[in-house]
């Protein structure tokens, strides 16, 4: 909101719910609490749903102005307890902090997206695609579709850093890993972690200082996990890609599962999510991917390709 509203001519039968926000991002404008109240009012009046999404960076309130860091925006508004009638029809109460990328608004997802080279024909499906991921215009976290939105949503910041030939930049939806070797790895290390936070800070996301760590492979043997994959310095002072024992043995019993399984209505679904394993574990590290094939032919004697095709 930029100012007082009066909407009461148009809240009639069609409206489902009136939801109120402040800006977001640089050199925005100031919202003020008395225009959030009069909108609720109008509401009430005519027994339409409000709710109060997130202050916005500037918040005006009984005269005062405050600055509200992006991460309490959200929680700052739903403190305010003026939500009129609204009701969780569709989602859980995750009953978590951060359960939402309360900074990522679908309209400010469109505007990331509408800068994208993407076809006429083909821009109604992402947005549809878009709007389906968003409950009452917050975004949950830890959808399916996460991944696939955070490339539309991050593609610029992926490009920009490709470029970067100091380090080795890899991204998996909201988690990045940043490498470099040599004796500038450091400062490189350094200095892409104070560009990173103001690139992010552009698209009204912040750097999670809490999950944010720098480790060293000193000597042989030394790994780190890291998006489900155990990153090794070897001998030869290189560093080898492998999958944990345990995922591969999961793994392993319930692709014997399905494979043992006779019965002809097998549910495609459960099909799709083993093998989307096996193919992690064949796309991630070979080694890997020879062992779990190995394991199988032990287990339930199936010596053929772990391809789709195959196991079907």
């Amino acid at each position: 909101m930029l100012g007082p509203v009066d909407l009461e001519k148009y809240l009639n039968g069609s409206i489902c719910e009136v939801a109120c926000s402040g800006e977001l991002g640089i050199n925005v404008r100031p919202l003020d609490y008395e225009w959030v109240l009069d909108v609720r009012c109008q509401c009430m009046n005519k027994g339409i749903p409000f709710q109060f999404h997130q202050t916005g960076a500037y918040f005006i309130k009984d005269g005062r102005m405050y600055h509200i860091p992006r991460r309490f925006q959200a929680a700052q508004a739903r403190k305010a307890g003026i939500d009129y009638k609204i009701v969780d029809n569709y989602l859980p109460d995750f009953q978590a902090q951060n359960a939402y990328f309360d900074s990522i608004t679908y309209e400010n997802m469109m505007k990331r997206i509408g800068k994208l080279r993407i076809k006429n024909e083909d821009m109604e499906m992402v947005s549809l695609l878009a709007k389906a991921c968003f409950y009452q215009d917050r975004l949950p976290l830890g959808f399916t579709s996460s991944p696939v939105l955070s490339d539309l949503y991050l593609v610029t910041l992926d490009r920009k850093n490709q470029k970067n030939k100091q380090i080795t930049y890899t991204r998996y939806a909201d988690d990045f890993i940043i490498s470099a070797a040599g004796p500038e790895a450091n400062a490189a290390i350094a200095a892409f972690r104070l560009q990173i936070e103001k690139d992010l800070d552009a698209l009204d996301l912040e750097l999670n200082r809490k999950k944010t760590y720098l480790r060293q492979l000193k000597m042989p043997g030394d790994a780190i996990h890291v998006l489900g994959m155990n990153i090794v310095r070897t001998e030869d002072d290189a560093n080898r890609i492998t999958i944990s024992d345990r995922y591969v043995r999961e793994t392993c019993k319930v692709l014997c599962d399905w494979i043992t399984n006779t019965a002809s209505d097998k549910n495609p679904d459960e099909f799709a999510r083993i093998y989307g394993r096996v193919c992690f574990i064949r796309q991630c590290s070979r080694s890997s991917y020879d062992k779990l094939r190995k394991m199988v032919k032990i287990k339930c004697g199936y010596n053929g390709l772990l391809s789709a095709k195959a196991l079907k």
